[in-house]
């Protein structure tokens, strides 16, 4: 253990997203999308579909790790301390930030439009209450997506609403080198797809956060990098296709056809480093701006409602022309 934190403290010298700018880019663009898409459903203006968004990061984190774990080859203690690392310091301080708020964020959705959402989030506020020591031991290791929902109904996204996601990243963490282990040979390929079938078949007693439920989209951002970094003479090439394609149907049958969206522009994001007919996108994913964002995506998405919250419960308990809530729907 204390190697493997000493290799930690080494700077990590290495581009996670394998030098391609464009998914940097597309991250920061992601999580801007999250943010407007969780102030539109408050206020209630129509939806933004932000769950697409966190579907591309789901893609996105998908061929990261396999970049990471392909590249480096770090001993797995390493790799998973600093994957914690980078996870759990920001996302322990917004966990605690966001327990002493949640009677502020009760009040606040409560006197919101009363749109689903905005009933949905005031009732998650009442069960993290009504039930707050349990509710916490599950949220402090990450583990909200590994109750199932008859053991605790709507445990993931009660304290750190869109930490649902984080938790369900954790798990990819945790599970990503035997994945890729399993994807270096047809034999192995072989297990890979039964073990990935079998969390799929368990999803059904979990919500989104379990990582059965959005697996497929995980494994067509790792299929995406061994495309990428794998010649077309390699015996697993065609394999690695025949993956991707199982993965994208699996997302269609487990997900809905409203998956295309994200696959959509994840395919988008891939052609930008390919293509000189996606030159355009590609020069928009580059961009300095978009790539300064996509260095504090991690921040954005976690940080974001705490700072909501906070804004327009000032806002109402000033009764600026007579509440900001009001105002949405005027």
């Amino acid at each position: 253990m204390e190697q493997a934190i000493k290799e930690c403290e080494r700077p990590a010298r290495f581009d996670m997203f394998g030098d391609v700018k464009q998914f940097h880019g597309l991250r920061g663009l992601m999580s801007w999308w999250v943010v407007c898409g969780h102030i539109a459903a408050t206020v209630g203006l129509p939806p933004m579909w932000n769950t697409f968004a966190v579907d591309v990061f789901i893609v996105l984190s998908g061929f990261v790790i396999f970049v990471l774990l392909d590249r480096k080859k770090e001993r797995y203690g390493v790799y998973i301390l600093r994957r914690g690392i980078r996870l759990f310091p920001l996302y322990l301080a917004v966990m605690a930030v966001s327990i002493a708020m949640l009677p502020l964020a009760k009040w606040t959705f409560a006197h919101a439009p009363f749109s689903g959402a905005n009933v949905g989030r005031v009732q998650l506020a009442e069960a993290a209450l009504s039930n707050l020591p349990i509710h916490v031991l599950v949220h402090l290791p990450l583990a909200q997506g590994l109750i199932p929902q008859s053991v605790l109904p709507s445990s993931s996204p009660t304290i750190v609403g869109q930490a649902w996601s984080i938790s369900l990243e954790w798990q990819y963490y945790l599970l990503a080198p035997l994945l890729l282990l399993g994807m270096r040979s047809k034999g192995q390929l072989v297990l890979a797809v039964a073990a990935i079938s079998a969390l799929m078949a368990l999803g059904v007693f979990f919500d989104d956060a379990f990582i059965g439920n959005k697996a497929p989209l995980f494994t067509v951002g790792a299929t995406t990098y061994l495309l990428m970094r794998t010649s077309k003479t390699n015996s697993m090439y065609a394999w690695y296709w025949g993956f991707l394609i199982a993965s994208i149907a699996a997302s269609l049958f487990l997900l809905s056809k409203q998956i295309l969206l994200p696959l959509g522009l994840w395919a988008a994001a891939v052609a930008s480093t390919r293509s000189r007919f996606a030159a355009p996108l590609s020069r928009f994913l580059t961009s300095s701006f978009l790539f300064w964002q996509g260095d504090r995506s991690y921040s954005i998405y976690i940080v974001h409602m705490i700072a909501f919250i906070t804004v327009a419960a000032i806002m109402n308990l000033s009764d600026v022309k007579g509440s900001f809530m009001e105002q949405s729907v005027s």
